[in-house]
């Protein structure tokens, strides 16, 4: 499935035809796909392997909270970037939002936003589900 506008302004991220994240998405329906490898419910993990969206090469990592999916968080690896170059991510996450015309807004479902963790010296953009 192609990744759309419409599609993630709803909240529905289509990682492949077995893998599309929604809210309310559960963890034992994650273990029911081929990219379960054995990850752990109550911590944040990468899946192994790279999706591609219009064209981006990104890394995708779920995060559930009791059970259900909270947070889906992509990122863009179509370029490579130091450590001390991570702040340039975020701002390439930045153009993919925005050529997608996407911008932070408050939805029904949660909210789409690109972010620098300072600590973590990690750029993502991340689909926050509310509970």
């Amino acid at each position: 499935m192609e990744y759309r506008r419409s599609v993630i302004d709803k909240g529905v991220i289509s990682l492949s035809d077995d893998l599309v994240i929604t809210s309310g998405y559960t963890f034992d329906q994650f273990r029911a796909t081929r990219y379960y490898k054995g990850q752990k419910p109550e911590r944040v993990f990468w899946l192994d392997e790279k999706f591609m969206f219009q064209g981006h090469s990104f890394m995708v990592s779920l995060f559930f909270r009791s059970g259900v999916i909270y947070m889906l968080s992509l990122l863009c690896c179509d370029l490579e970037f130091g450590m001390e170059e991570e702040k340039k991510r975020k701002e390439l996450h930045d153009e993919i939002l925005q050529s997608w015309g996407i911008g932070r807004s408050d939805q029904e479902w949660g909210y789409v936003e690109s972010v620098y963790d300072a600590r973590s010296n990690i750029s993502s953009i991340n689909i926050v589900y509310k509970a």
